[in-house]
């Protein structure tokens, strides 16, 4: 009897710690992006629903042809960086997935320093995994010289 109640504790614990896991919602990160206009990004628990989301909001913004280029789960810390190549953008990038804002910064400048064409790169913007945007100017490798 004893061995019984001890099975249905630990069954009890096991089904409530499923809960509260689920409860958390861990989500992911979908960015779309419109080449010559900008991106727009979403988070969410579903790849499709969080694409479309972004696609939308690209569109809304006024972009036109609008491609769902970046889906990461569980999100991270996510940015965009511009790569410059005298002053001018020549790209940007996504990353995602980072396990904090310093990671994703040291992810970024790596990209930035095996880029042999950049002189310059900077993170645009920030995600933070629970979804808050923060607008960035960081210098992340290869400053031009004045």
């Amino acid at each position: 009897m004893r061995l019984l109640r001890f099975i249905a504790a630990g069954v009890l614990l096991t089904l409530m710690s499923i809960g509260s896991v689920s409860a958390q919602s861990v989500q992911g990160i979908a960015i779309a992006q419109s080449p010559e206009e900008g991106f727009q990004a979403c988070h969410g628990e579903s790849a499709d629903a969080t694409l479309n989301c972004a696609r939308e909001k690209c569109r809304e913004s006024g972009a036109s042809n609008c491609l769902r280029v970046r889906w990461c789960y569980p999100a991270g810390y996510s940015g965009a960086m511009s790569f410059l190549a005298n002053r001018e953008l020549t790209q940007v990038t996504f990353l995602c997935g980072a396990p904090s804002e310093t990671g994703l910064q040291r992810m970024l400048a790596a990209l930035c320093a095996s880029e042999a064409s950049a002189t310059e790169c900077r993170l645009m913007v920030m995600w933070a995994p629970n979804g808050t945007e923060t607008e960035r100017s960081d210098l992340l490798g290869k400053n031009t010289a004045d």
